[in-house]
Order: C-alpha cells, then structure tokens, then sequence
C-alpha cells in the first residue's frame, strides 16, 4: 500500500467522521430555514444535501453555532493524529507482529486498513484492522491488552491440568498502552458434531467466566468460529465485587 493510497485512506476517514458530526447540524439548520418560510422537510435520507446547498446553508450554521467548525477542526486534526500513531506502532511492530501471528513469516508490506471500527477513546484512537501482503490480519486495539492475555494464559493452565474442554482465546501481542489481537473471522459449523462442540466449549467458558466475575460478555464479544466459541473482547472482564467484597473468591 503506497503512501498515497495510505494517506487517501486516512483522509476517508477523518471526512466520513467531520461528515458524521455536521450532517445532522446542516439537516437541523435546513429545517429551521424551512419553517422560517413556512415550509417542512429535511436533507434527503441520511446525509447531507449536495454541492451547492449545502455550502448555502453554512453562513447560517456558523452564525448559530459559532464554535462548530472550531470542534469540527479539532476532531479532524485528532483523527488524522490517531491514525498516523496507528501506522507509526505498524511500522515499529512489524516483524513482531510476523512473529506472533504469521508463524515468523514477513507480513510483508501494508495492503489495506479498516479505521474507526470503534468507539474513539484517548485522542479519538479507536480499533482498527491492518491487512498486510502475506494475509496477514491483525487488530490495533488503542489500549492495554493485558487482560485478554491473562485470560488466555488462564485457559491455557486449566486445559493442560482438568478435563474442561476450554476454547482457545484470540492470540495477542501485548505493548505498552495499545496491543495487537488475531482477527478472528467467523465460520459456520460444518456439521450436528461442530454444533454439539461449540455449545460444550461455551459452557465451559460461561463456566471460567463466571467464576472470574466477568462483565461484559455479551454477545456482540463473541465471535462462532465453527466448533470453537471465541471471546474477542475482554476490556472489562474482571468485576469491581473482587475487591469490594472480602468473601469473594475464585474458588
């Protein structure tokens, strides 16, 4: 992926965000000046009106809202700073990320990127998908991804000494405040047995979660890949009661 398809990708997104903050202040100023004149209505579907009406409509926008286009311009120049962190941590981690996902192979060069797949957090960094010439994809998570590693460890140890058919957790790269997770991509059971598996192994994992007191294990952080139920998320595993109920333990 050249500089320029990089740069025209960052610059996508931080249009689609300024577009996402303003569409809905230029369809309320476009009714105001409807019924100024009596008339109903709004910008047509979900976006803005085109061209030229919709640079009519920003004189009296900025009147009304004098600080917009201050917001607007720093939420750009923050996204655009957010993004050039993510390609920067890309460039730096590079071999390590071969090392850990792509059995030490060279990624090779950056094919394609997926920005903004989050909620924004910390300077509007947010997740985002890196897509590299080997196959290779990873997740950039703009936040510590300790958590996820020590659940995965915790799998690992109870598989190797009970009979828990536990599934395997997501493979991450931790680094210092943001980390790298194994895109998990979903797959259809192939058979009744697969079906049988998966459900076993979520069991088994409702199990370890609940006995950690775990949060936010909802459906949207799970991803079904065939015979093996795989928690994708797991920001907020641990629950406050650990610590503010002395009686609480794991066992």
């Amino acid at each position: 992926m050249s500089r320029e398809h990089l740069a025209a990708a960052v610059d996508a997104h931080v249009a689609g965000v300024v577009d996402e903050l303003t569409t809905p202040h230029l369809r309320d100023e476009q009714r105001l000046q409807q019924a100024a004149r009596g008339g109903f209505g709004g910008l047509a579907g979900s976006g803005a009106a085109a061209g030229g009406e919709t640079d009519s409509l920003w004189p009296q926008l900025a009147a009304r809202l004098p600080r917009l286009a201050e917001l607007v311009a720093s939420v750009a120049a923050a996204e655009a700073e957010a993004a050039a962190t993510l390609l920067a941590r890309a460039e730096r981690d590079h071999q390590a990320l071969g090392a850990r996902f792509d059995d030490g192979r060279d990624p090779g060069p950056l094919t394609a990127i997926a920005l903004g797949l989050s909620d924004p957090h910390n300077g509007r960094q947010s997740v985002a998908v890196l897509t590299f010439a080997s196959g290779l994809r990873v997740i950039c998570k703009p936040r510590s991804v300790a958590m996820e590693a020590g659940l995965a460890t915790t799998a690992a140890w109870l598989r190797a000494r009970t009979d828990l058919d536990l599934p395997p957790l997501p493979a991450v790269l931790e680094r210092d405040g943001y980390g790298w997770c194994e895109l998990i991509e979903p797959r259809a059971c192939a058979d009744a047995a697969e079906v049988t598996l998966h459900y076993r192994r979520l069991g088994a994992l409702a199990g370890l979660l609940g006995a950690l007191g775990a949060t936010d294990c909802h459906a949207e952080n799970f991803v079904a890949r065939g015979s093996q139920p795989l928690l994708v998320d797991a920001e907020t595993l641990l629950h406050p009661r650990m610590l503010a109920s002395p009686g609480f333990t794991l066992r």
